[in-house]
């Protein structure tokens, strides 16, 4: 297998109240075990900005992760929502999230973005996670205007990074679920079939893509908590119609998968189907977990990685709590 990329980041959503981060002790476990199989690289995330953080940081960062085969983690930002409603930002009821402060606040983001690069983060994560065009129209805003606030996440996120003088910008593109705002991203509910999940990522991966400005393009690609197979598969689909209609090749996309356990999905549906539904896709290069306990993310590895062929892993659990009545509770 090709190099392999394991991703621990904290949480679950980009915006998820319970981001915390990995305890040492399974951090140390997880990159023991994949250590042991092939030589790796490590997308690893924090759980705020902080200088704790910057003192772990044993090596200079690395521009390119993706393509890299090294043995140091490479460092994710963490709960983006989290440090915004830190920060005072009321977003836990707003069926947009953290995209609501695209519009109202986007000198916000900026900042955020900045102060988890100052802490040593490599990868920022764009406000964008349950952004929808239905929820801007719920607001007034058209469909174009809407669009250019989605392009606006990357922008944002690269005003940081040249701040820094590095970085790079995932585009965070949260399941369906995320944006009807009820935990549907944790079970798997939806209002729509296959086809209408087809339709909903591939507007607004489109819309994301749009123009023929490249450099407005995020340098990956991040589809997040997806629950259940039949999103698994509309995603595969929709990046392959929208990598189609597109003279150059998409950015790198990944993966994540939310799980109730090593072996399953939240929908129950099986991981190992889900793996096997990424392997096959051409413009999925990572495939992982997210927004799941941690005491799954050995099983995950176990059954997932075997059949992922040349591609990499991702993995950032959350700590263990359930999301339940709008709000992140204790595991029973």
């Amino acid at each position: 297998m090709a190099a392999a990329a394991a991703a621990a980041r904290d949480a679950a959503s980009e915006g998820s109240p319970a981001r915390c981060a990995l305890p040492l002790p399974l951090l140390r476990a997880v990159l023991s075990r994949a250590r042991a199989a092939a030589p790796l690289h490590f997308f690893i995330s924090s759980l705020r900005p902080g200088p704790a953080l910057a003192q772990q940081q044993q090596q200079p960062p690395r521009q390119q992760p993706q393509r890299a085969a090294a043995r140091r983690p490479t460092l994710l930002d963490g709960g983006l929502g989290t440090a915004l409603e830190a920060g005072g930002h009321a977003l836990t009821e707003d069926t947009l999230w953290s995209a609501r402060l695209l519009a109202d606040a986007p000198d916000v983001l900026v900042d955020a973005h900045a102060a988890f690069l100052a802490a040593g983060a490599e990868v920022v994560t764009t406000a964008t996670y349950q952004f929808s065009f239905d929820g801007y129209a719920a607001r007034g805003v058209q469909r174009d205007a809407a669009a250019g606030l989605l392009r606006r996440g990357v922008e944002l996120g690269r005003q940081a990074c040249a701040r820094h003088g590095r970085g790079q910008v995932a585009a965070s593109l949260g399941s369906y679920g995320a944006v009807l705002s009820d935990g549907a991203e944790f079970t798997g509910v939806f209002d729509r079939d296959e086809a209408g999940l087809v339709a909903f990522h591939t507007e607004r991966l489109a819309a994301l893509l749009e123009g023929e400005d490249r450099a407005g393009w995020p340098d990956l690609l991040a589809f997040e908590t997806v629950p259940c197979l039949v999103e698994v598969r509309a995603i595969c689909k929709a990046v392959s119609a929208v990598a189609a209609a597109q003279s150059a090749p998409l950015p790198p996309a990944w993966l994540s998968v939310s799980c109730r356990s090593g072996e399953q999905l939240n929908s129950g549906d099986a991981v190992a189907d889900a793996a096997r539904v990424a392997a096959a896709c051409p413009q999925i290069k990572f495939f992982g977990i997210n927004c799941s306990a941690p005491a799954a993310v050995s099983d995950f590895i176990r059954v997932a990685e075997p059949l992922l062929g040349d591609k990499e892993m991702v993995i950032y659990p959350n700590r263990g709590e359930v999301f339940a009545n709008r709000e992140w509770q204790a595991s029973s």
